[in-house]
C-alpha cells in the first residue's frame, strides 16, 4: 500500500477528496431539508395585533384629548409602516420614534405620531387616508414611508411567488443527480434560489428603470405623491418622503440603488425632501430582519434599525440642536 502511494501520490489526494465528499453527503442527509415550495406559508396571515385595527383600517388607538399642544406627525405607508407581523405596536419604528422624541424633551414640546399606514397599500390609498385625517388630526408634518414595492404593484411576501418557485424547482427536481444525492439537492436548491433572486430583482426594478410601458404604475404613484404634497401645502403641513429599502441582498452588492436614485430624483424635482433608510441597513444579514423565512417584512430588529436611522433626522427637523 505504501509503495503504491509512493508510485501514485495522487491516490492519497483522491481518497481525501472522496472521503470529504462522503462526509458532506452524510451531513446533508442528516441535517439538510431540501427546499419545497409547497411548504411555503405566510405564518402571519391571521395575526393578532395590539393595538387592533380601528374602523379606518389603521393600527391606531383613539385620538387622545389635548392634541392642540402637541407636534403632530402623520405617518403614511404600507404594511412595513403598519407593522405587519409585529404583535406589539409599541415595537414599530414610528412608536419608537415618538417615545424617543418625547424623552429628549420632557418639558416640551410634546410629540404625537399617528400611524395611518395600511397593509398592501400604495400612494393612491395614502392620499385618501390623508384626506380623511387632515380635518380631524391637523398634522404639522406628514411623512410618507415609501417601500420600494410601492411603485410596482407587486407583493412583498415570497408566498406570492410560489408558482415561480415551483416552476424553477420542477426544472431540476427530475434530474438523477438531484434525486440521488443530498449534495445534488443542495446544489440544485442553490440554483433555484439564485434564479429566483435574478427574476425578483428584474421584476422589482422594471417599473422604475425599465421601458416606459413597464413604468406606468410608478408614474401613476408619482401623481398620487404630488397630490399628497399639494394637499399638505394647502393645509400648512410639511411633507417628506422616506425611502425604506428592499431587505434583500443587503449583505453585499445591493441591487436597488438605481431604483432609489429614481425615487430620489422624482422627489427632488417635485420639491419633496427625501431621506433614505438604506445606509443603516446595508451590510446586515437580510434574513435576520424578516418576520418569517418567506416574508421580508421587517421584524422587531428591522424596526429598531429604521427607528435608529430616522430618529436623528426627525430630531434635527423638529428640535434643531437640542
Amino acid at each position: 500500500m505504501t509503495s503504491a502511494l509512493k508510485r501514485h501520490p495522487y491516490l492519497l489526494s483522491l481518497a481525501a477528496v472522496v472521503f470529504s465528499i462522503l462526509l458532506v453527503e452524510i451531513g446533508l442527509r442528516l441535517f439538510y431539508r431540501p427546499f419545497n415550495p409547497e411548504q411555503m406559508e405566510d405564518q402571519f396571515a391571521n395575526f393578532s395585533y395590539a393595538p387592533p385595527v380601528n374602523a379606518l383600517g389603521f393600527r391606531q388607538a383613539r385620538l387622545p384629548e389635548g392634541l392642540s399642544g402637541r407636534v403632530r406627525i402623520l405617518l403614511l405607508g404600507d404594511s412595513f409602516t403598519f407593522g405587519h407581523g409585529i404583535a406589539d405596536g409599541r415595537n414599530r419604528f414610528g412608536d419608537i420614534i415618538e417615545r424617543r422624541l418625547n424623552a429628549v424633551t420632557p418639558g416640551g414640546p410634546h410629540f404625537h405620531v399617528y400611524n395611518a399606514a395600511t397593509e398592501g397599500s400604495n400612494p393612491g390609498v395614502w392620499l385618501e387616508s390623508l384626506r380623511t385625517l387632515l380635518p380631524v388630526y391637523n398634522p404639522q408634518s406628514v411623512i410618507a414611508v415609501f417601500f420600494l414595492r410601492d411603485g410596482t404593484g407587486l407583493g412583498t411576501s415570497f408566498v406570492f411567488f410560489k408558482s415561480v418557485f415551483q416552476l424553477f424547482t420542477s426544472q431540476v427536481a427530475g434530474r438523477l443527480w438531484y434525486r440521488a444525492s443530498s449534495i445534488g439537492k443542495w446544489i440544485g436548491d442553490l440554483g433555484v434560489k439564485r434564479r429566483f433572486s435574478e427574476y425578483y430583482i428584474r421584476l422589482m426594478k422594471a417599473p422604475y428603470v425599465g421601458r416606459r410601458s413597464q413604468r406606468q404604475f410608478w408614474l401613476m404613484q408619482q401623481r398620487y405623491l404630488l397630490a399628497i404634497r399639494d394637499a399638505c401645502r394647502r393645509n400648512g403641513a410639511d411633507f417628506r418622503l422616506v425611502i425604506f429599502p428592499m431587505l434583500f441582498g443587503l449583505e453585499s452588492g445591493y441591487q436597488f440603488r438605481d431604483v432609489e436614485d429614481e425615487i430620489a430624483r422624482f422627489a427632488r424635482e417635485a420639491g419633496i425632501p427625501v431621506f433614505s433608510l438604506t445606509p443603516s441597513f446595508l451590510g446586515k444579514r437580510s434574513r435576520s430582519l424578516w418576520i418569517s423565512p418567506n416574508d421580508q417584512h421587517p421584524n422587531e430588529k428591522g424596526n429598531r434599525i429604521a427607528a435608529d436611522a430616522l430618529y436623528p433626522y426627525l430630531k434635527r427637523i423638529f428640535l434643531g440642536g437640542r
